[in-house]
């Protein structure tokens, strides 16, 4: 990565993670800052130029996961009324509830008329699976049920191509990471292991960091990770993740029966 850093300079793609918005005057001011340093692209637009190094200046895309409500009522009409790109990750099993956090009814998230304003501006949709498990927990034959089912359901709802996937919690195993890299019917992957992207990069691969939190230097708030951060990053492949979230596998997975008759 230091190599990378050194190597590409300026020609770097930063790609920041969000979650929940609840202020909107404070992402007015990250957009303002985000004129102001970067060449701000779609998911689509950055993965292609960093593969063919052809950026001018250092880039940086928007990604929003879950599809908090709040990403509708805060983000969308300041991404509209700037002409900014971003891409939303939808959990299609918090669609259908219409919650994050399904058991208490907490954390609303969008609608499917929210979801489809969203596409018909123009702003890009990602698959996050149908239930938001840790797929470093799951069956390979699980994971790919809950990627595919996903992608399937946002593109027949709402009528747009769905290229991208980012894994939920940034947890995977090398054997599902490898399947993605063949599966065609994505053409990137996003994680949460958080520093830039290079030219030198390969594979579906993309790399994303958390929006900046405080007032202090936008710069040094996104500068990449040191050693011990990047070692602590790449632990999201170990099967110790998610011992909070794996709560889910107290459920008994789904029959064949009970996927193709489930209403999504």
């Amino acid at each position: 990565m230091k190599k990378a850093e050194f190597q590409s300079g300026s020609r770097a793609w930063t790609v920041l993670c969000l979650h929940e918005v609840t202020d909107r005057e404070s992402f007015a001011q990250l957009l303002g800052k985000l004129d102001d340093f970067y060449q701000v692209v779609s998911l689509s637009e950055g993965f292609q130029s960093i593969r063919s190094d052809s950026f001018d200046k250092h880039a940086l895309t928007l990604t929003f996961d879950d599809g908090d409500k709040t990403v509708w009522e805060n983000c969308l009409p300041e991404l509209r009324r700037r002409g900014m790109p971003a891409c939303l990750f939808v959990c299609t099993g918090f669609v259908s509830s219409g919650f994050r956090e399904v058991s208490t009814g907490r954390y609303p998230v969008m609608s499917w008329e929210d979801l489809k304003e969203w596409a018909d501006v123009g702003l890009e949709v990602g698959s996050h699976t149908v239930n938001h498990i840790p797929l470093n927990q799951a069956t390979l034959e699980r994971a790919k049920w809950e990627i595919l089912e996903s992608r399937h359901t946002l593109e027949m709802r709402l009528g747009c191509r769905v290229p991208h996937f980012a894994y939920p919690w940034g947890y995977y195993t090398n054997e599902l990471d490898d399947w993605l890299q063949k599966e065609e019917s994505f053409s990137t992957v996003s994680t949460t292991i958080p520093r830039d992207n290079y030219p030198e990069d390969r594979g579906k691969l993309i790399y994303r960091k958390p929006a900046p939190q405080r007032n202090g230097s936008f710069r040094e708030d996104l500068k990449n990770p040191t050693l011990y951060e990047a070692v602590r990053a790449a632990h999201q492949q170990s099967i110790l993740n998610g011992l909070a979230p794996v709560m889910w596998r107290l459920g008994s997975e789904p029959s064949v029966e009970e996927r193709l008759t489930q209403d999504l």
